[in-house]
């Protein structure tokens, strides 16, 4: 029963990073898509496409 116990600790855990690792990673792609429309709006993208 306890290595049970400590399985769940251990996938809940694992699940806590994963999401953690998640959200940051949509908050830095929100800001690098918010970056990039406010240089397209300033016109200093150097790649014209």
């Amino acid at each position: 029963m306890n290595g049970f116990l400590l399985l769940e600790h251990t996938l809940l855990r694992i699940g806590l990073v994963i999401a953690l690792c998640v959200i940051i990673g949509w908050i830095r792609h929100n800001d690098a898509k918010r970056e990039r429309r406010r240089l397209q709006a300033q016109g200093d993208l150097h790649g014209e496409e």
